[in-house]
């Protein structure tokens, strides 16, 4: 959700806005422009100095305009991939090669890839707080680890090996000297339903 975060002060707040895509947060400030003393920004962010006696109008109105357009699929989280792979593509080589990419960031991404229609043939949770989730995915011909960082309530979703399509990331796990793939994934839904 696009947000404003203030520091009140004793006459007058500073704060700074964030926006999501398909939600212009300057163009919403423009539009009640007049109730700041400075602020400026770009689609996806802005910051702002306004006076405290203008705080309530300021809320209000963007409410108004959050309303009007602020469209609810804007609001459903949506994890954009790069590309489809199947696990037997997957390389030390091609995670080098990835690597080259780096450093990733706001602007640079890293690569999130998917896998459809492969099938976890073993899952457990890890961590001292059980939080996480490790994986054991096969798609038939190459079994692969995956790492699910703080998903452990999904583990009972995969009691009966289901065929499920995976967003990752590609990393690699070095263990007793052998630097192995290995998958950090960023969500799992059932086969087909991407």
């Amino acid at each position: 959700r696009p947000v404003l975060l203030l520091e009140r002060g004793e006459l007058t707040s500073r704060g700074s806005g964030r926006s999501i895509v398909g939600f212009s947060i300057i163009d919403a400030l423009t539009e009640v422009g007049h109730l700041f003393q400075k602020f400026g920004g770009h689609t996806m962010a802005a910051g702002f100095t306004i006076s405290n006696a203008h705080l309530p109008e300021l809320e209000a109105r963007l409410n108004a305009i959050a309303a009007r357009d602020l469209a609810d699929d804007l609001l459903i989280p949506r994890l954009m991939y790069d590309a489809e792979l199947r696990l037997g593509q997957h390389s030390l080589e091609l995670i080098d090669q990835i690597a080259q990419l780096e450093p990733y960031g706001h602007g640079n991404p890293e690569p999130v890839w998917v896998s459809r229609g492969v099938r976890v043939i073993d899952a457990r949770t890890l961590g001292r707080e059980r939080q996480h989730l490790k994986l054991r995915l096969f798609d038939g011909q190459t079994a692969v680890d995956a790492l699910w960082w703080r998903h452990a309530e999904r583990l009972e979703a995969f009691a009966h090996n289901p065929r499920v399509d995976v967003a990752y990331t590609l990393s690699t796990n070095e263990y007793l000297g052998k630097r192995r793939v290995q998958l950090i994934v960023k969500d799992v839904l059932p086969c087909g339903a991407t």
